[in-house]
């Protein structure tokens, strides 16, 4: 038989060695090895997938317009802004109607009390009026705050006589003339008294009406001191003795008198900030 040629040897290419292992240097992934890379066997070529001989058809895809994309992006929700109106809206609505609300409840309170202004409760007196009046009524005050002393001296003396005598008649005929001196003393500051009203004028006379008949009342007392001098049992009988019954009636005179004196005078006195009298104390 003859010899079949055989098909010329293809050279080999040189073996390349793999490189040398270097002590924790880190693994290749997937499992990479150096090496020649070995051909496909010669039967993986002949059962290669035959290649189309028509026209081949291709399937496109197209990227959405950008007008599109921009679109939906420049259209956000319109709720959330609506709502933040209606909320803005509410709030100023609400302002003016509290704005009005005490506008309008504080005129009111200023037209109901802007009468009063013009009625005062209490009248006030004029200044001109006022400083001679409280000068009158302070030279009153001295009066009676001595007449008041002199009074108490006196109704000491007399019960310490009408006790059984337990102040002698003589040492009490003393204290009662001291304040029958006294009470005329007062009967002469009460004539140089300058009284700025009739009011004051009127309370003037009465002050000078009660020290009179207290005076008179004094005279009485100091007579009937001297009637008991020497009296067995002292005092002896009151109601028989005449100078005893003359001092009880001036002293009710007297009473009366200021009675009616405390009456004129204490409206004054409250008038410019003073004390008020009552008529068992002067």
């Amino acid at each position: 038989m003859p010899e079949i040629p055989q098909p010329p040897r293809v050279p080999q290419p040189p073996r390349v060695p793999p490189p040398p292992k270097i002590p924790g240097a880190p693994k290749l992934p997937g499992g990479f090895k150096f090496g020649r890379k070995k051909a496909p066997p010669p039967e993986a070529e002949q059962q290669q997938a035959p290649q189309p001989t028509g026209p081949v058809a291709y399937e496109t895809w197209v990227w959405p317009a950008a007008e599109q994309e921009q679109e939906f992006e420049m259209k956000p929700s319109r709720g959330p802004l609506i709502a933040v109106l209606v909320l803005i809206l509410l709030l100023i609505a609400g302002g003016v109607a509290a704005f009005l609300i005490l506008h309008n409840s504080g005129g009111k309170k200023h037209k109901a009390a802007a009468p009063a202004k013009s009625t005062p409760t209490t009248p006030v007196a004029p200044p001109k009026q006022v400083a001679p009046l409280k000068s009158w009524v302070v030279s009153v005050e001295g009066i009676l705050r001595a007449s008041s002393t002199n009074r108490a001296k006196l109704v000491s003396a007399l019960g310490g006589v009408e006790n059984g005598c337990s102040t002698k008649p003589d040492a009490a005929a003393g204290d009662v003339t001291a304040v029958a001196n006294g009470r005329q003393a007062l009967l002469a500051q009460v004539g140089k008294l300058k009284p700025p009203n009739a009011a004051a004028a009127r309370a003037t006379a009465l002050l000078k009406q009660s020290l009179t008949a207290s005076l008179a009342a004094n005279k009485s007392y100091e007579a009937w001191l001297a009637d008991i001098k020497n009296a067995s049992p002292c005092p002896g009988s009151t109601s028989s003795n005449a100078n005893f019954a003359a001092a009880g009636r001036s002293s009710a005179q007297a009473t009366q008198a200021k009675t009616a004196f405390t009456r004129a005078f204490n409206p004054l006195a409250s008038k410019v900030g003073q004390p008020t009298w009552s008529p068992d104390k002067i």
